[in-house]
């Protein structure tokens, strides 16, 4: 994984990994924003579903783990894995 050099705000985008158990399933990929689904076994053959991708701020984050509160699903983990440069960073950084 490699490290950000940027810090994560409440309106930065980055790229976030949630777990949930259980499998989700193609009717839930179909609602998921443009984060990759994938299902995977767990410890003791259980079922893990893993959504990776890159939200617009914190407020899509609560927005989809909402979502997800809203199915029952209990959160397993997320984790911010990439905090991208805003528009103010990326001008200062090339100057």
């Amino acid at each position: 994984m490699r490290e950000s050099t940027h810090s994560l705000t409440m309106s930065a985008p980055a790229v976030y990994r949630i777990t949930v158990p259980g499998k989700l399933g193609d009717d839930f990929a179909r609602h998921l924003e443009g984060l990759n689904l994938s299902e995977i076994t767990g410890n003791g053959g259980t079922w893990v579903s893993v959504l990776v991708g890159r939200l617009i701020d914190q407020a899509a984050l609560c927005g989809l783990l909402n979502s997800l509160y809203d199915l029952q699903l209990p959160i397993l983990s997320v984790e911010c894995i990439d905090v991208e440069a805003t528009d103010r960073e990326s001008t200062a950084s090339s100057l």
